[in-house]
């Protein structure tokens, strides 16, 4: 029996072996990156309507909307851009200098956070009224690792229900 042909065989095997073993790690990486870059990732946005809350002493409406993390992880920077107008809103409108800004800190997966706005109670008794219109506009903005994402929504005031409807929302 030829010994030497046999180790041929066999050191073939292993670096076929070899080859199969780096093509599989190789293609492991590439799957663990894309997944972290899309499926597991932070997503933030409404877990809750807008509710109406007390009139406070400065002669304003409160009103409170709940924020979740629906992601696998960690959103950090959350951060709130608000702003309100009795004229129709753009996107833009939302992170320009008009509108103001509130910082949330970070956002664990699951975790949930309440935000605060308030609204003029005379411009509301006049949208009540017919007279004006209030429109309202959201945007959430959050890092993760490097990418900047957020959610966004416009809403009106609807007189008949008394409550915010939202017109526009979309995700960044």
């Amino acid at each position: 029996m030829d010994y030497n042909f046999v180790f041929q065989i066999i050191d073939a095997i292993g670096e076929i072996s070899v080859a199969a073993l780096v093509y599989f790690l190789w293609m492991d990486v590439k799957l663990v990156k894309y997944q972290t870059e899309h499926e597991y990732r932070p997503w933030i946005g409404p877990s809750s309507g807008v509710e109406i809350m007390d009139t406070s002493s400065d002669d304003k409406q409160k009103f409170a909307l709940m924020i979740k993390n629906y992601g696998t992880l960690p959103a950090s920077n959350v951060a709130v851009f608000f702003t309100c107008k009795n004229t129709v809103l753009l996107k833009g409108n939302l992170q320009s200098s008009d509108a103001s800004k509130f910082d949330l800190g970070p956002l664990m997966p699951g975790m949930e956070k309440r935000y605060w706005f308030s609204v003029d109670s005379d411009l509301l008794l006049k949208a009540k009224e017919g007279r004006e219109q209030v429109h309202v506009g959201l945007y959430f903005s959050y890092d993760y690792g490097k990418v900047k994402s957020g959610y966004g929504m416009i809403s009106h005031f609807d007189s008949e229900t008394g409550s915010f409807v939202h017109k526009e929302m979309w995700v960044d």
